[in-house]
């Protein structure tokens, strides 16, 4: 017990440090033989953003859903629609985020089910989630990102801009929030403006579950020269 405690902080820590292929060895140990689902949902995640689908798939398949926390289930269902989205299944990753939705709430679900909603082209229901979600939590920046969308995708620049001018002293740290505003901006006809945020998205950190490319943002910038 005493071990797998210490493994899992040193494989989390290698993780964070940039250790990948370090870290997922110890976590392939840890899994063997284990029963601790809530050990399978972080490593399922882990591998999903470092573009293992296959096995993230295999491990999250592993997990007994029966005897999941609430907590549990919540990340459950947000690593299984995450995966949904990127195989190009955005219908089924609304349907499995819906049904958590209407059991368990929390900022995550938020962010994700009203992400989920602008990627499916479903302005007038992301609109309303969003509005929804930014009054459960008026502070937290995917929520605060979503909304700002939201309101640019129905034609509202001003709230999008004036929702991002509220998120940016949050700084945030994925590159979406920065190339969001930054196609606000540009829309707006602030070409400066809008190629800095271009150039800050560029200095975020970049995974498999980012929603948008390096290349989608170098392609904004390189639009604006």
């Amino acid at each position: 017990m005493i071990f797998s405690f210490f493994s899992k902080v040193k494989a989390a820590k290698l993780y964070n440090e940039g250790n990948i292929k370090e870290s997922f060895e110890i976590y392939d140990k840890l899994i063997k033989g284990n029963k601790d689902d809530g050990l399978k949902l972080t490593y399922s995640f882990l591998l999903l953003k470092e573009e293992q689908i296959e096995k993230s798939k295999e491990i999250l398949n592993s997990v007994n859903t029966s005897k999941l926390k609430d907590h549990e289930k919540i990340t459950y269902g947000n690593v299984k629609a995450v995966i949904f989205v990127k195989e190009g299944q955005i219908k089924d990753a609304i349907e499995i985020l819906e049904e958590t939705y209407n059991k368990y709430k929390n900022t995550i679900i938020y962010q994700n089910l009203g992400y989920f909603y602008i990627l499916d082209e479903d302005y007038d229901k992301a609109l309303k989630f969003n509005l929804e979600a930014y009054d459960y939590s008026k502070d937290d920046r995917g929520i605060i990102d979503n909304l700002a969308l939201s309101y640019y995708y129905k034609g509202d620049l001003e709230k999008s801009q004036e929702l991002y001018e509220k998120l940016m002293p949050l700084k945030p740290t994925y590159p979406e929030a920065y190339y969001n505003y930054g196609i606000v901006l540009k829309k707006l006809g602030k070409i400066e403006e809008a190629k800095e945020k271009f150039k800050e998205a560029l200095e975020c950190k970049f995974t498999y579950i980012t929603f948008i490319s390096k290349e989608d943002v170098e392609k904004e910038l390189e639009e604006l020269k």
